[in-house]
């Protein structure tokens, strides 16, 4: 009867996690389908440069790879996985959610340096940040999947009575280790917030843009959104039933790539609209010659005091 009860719920938190796996899927493809002509008609005329680049990547690794591995493995329930099968996909499914995190904040960082005038001292900082605290996650992360073990040392805990019915999840983790890495990605998030605050008070501050706007208006939303995203995981990683510690992992990864894409293409499309184009096909091309990278200067009647160019090729 032990193994019963246990076997139900774990059946039951394994439902609850797919119901919020298949959200957070069906919150990646709305997304695409909704921004597709946009994506085709700001991104795809540009030059590449990294922020192209970054867009592409986390856009369609989100949704090729962890849609893609989704549903692939939802068709298979109940999966009929080895151990190391099981091993070797949660460690891809891992470095595959690290992959578009890193992308994400990526994104971010670079929006906040052009944003900031492209100083070098910004740059150096934001490096020396992006590094240390990724770096420090990827850590974590790959020390947790290390040490993650699929078979329990209990003789009867949680076994089936049918041996078709397998379950692919580890039976023991350390999760401190993941729970250290998203406070530490809340801290991350936090720090470019009161970057973006001093940017405002100090650098744009009576400055009247379009794209400033935007810029802002994304980042706070980016910043509320995951943040409290992060720190649901963060609860739910030391206070909720083991069973239920990857509960929202897919919609944390969702958010990310949804919200770091779409400030580009918010971006674009304000820098478009500023310019009176419908798309950057016109801005690239006039009489046949491709534009540079954009340069904003304040417009006199546009601005209350003086205040510093915004450079930025989103």
């Amino acid at each position: 009867m032990d193994d019963l009860a246990a076997l139900r719920a774990l059946l039951l938190a394994k439902r609850y996690t797919n119901y919020t796996c298949c959200a957070g899927y069906t919150l990646i493809i709305a997304d695409y389908v909704h921004t597709f002509p946009d994506e085709v008609r700001l991104v795809w005329p540009r030059p590449w440069g990294l922020p192209k680049a970054l867009f592409l990547f986390v856009r369609y690794y989100t949704l090729i790879v962890i849609v893609g591995q989704g549903f692939r493995l939802g068709t298979r329930f109940p999966p009929t996985l080895t151990l190391l099968q099981c091993r070797r996909l949660f460690i891809f499914s891992g470095l595959s959610f690290a992959a578009v995190l890193f992308g994400s904040e990526a994104i971010l960082f670079v929006r906040v340096h052009a944003f900031s005038g492209r100083g070098r001292k910004m740059l150096a900082y934001l490096i020396i940040q992006y590094v240390v605290i990724q770096g420090a996650i990827l850590f974590l992360i790959v020390k947790f999947l290390r040490e993650m073990h699929f078979t329990s040392p209990l003789p009867t805990a949680v076994r089936s009575p049918f041996p078709e019915l397998q379950f692919c999840r580890p039976f023991e983790a350390q999760k401190t280790l993941i729970g250290a890495a998203f406070v530490l990605m809340l801290g991350s998030i936090t720090v470019i917030m009161f970057i973006m605050g001093y940017l405002a008070h100090q650098k744009h501050r009576g400055l009247r843009s379009e794209l400033l706007r935007v810029f802002y208006k994304d980042g706070i939303t980016y910043f509320i959104c995951l943040s409290i995203m992060t720190s649901v995981n963060v609860f739910i990683t030391f206070a909720a039933p083991k069973d239920l510690q990857f509960l929202f992992l897919e919609m944390e990864v969702a958010l990310h790539g949804i919200l770091s894409t779409r400030m580009i293409l918010h971006l674009r499309k304000a820098d478009a609209q500023a310019f009176g184009h419908d798309s950057f096909e016109d801005l690239q091309q006039r009489g046949g010659m491709q534009m540079s990278s954009l340069r904003f200067e304040p417009h006199p009647q546009d601005t209350q005091s003086s205040a510093p160019a915004v450079e930025t090729s989103p």
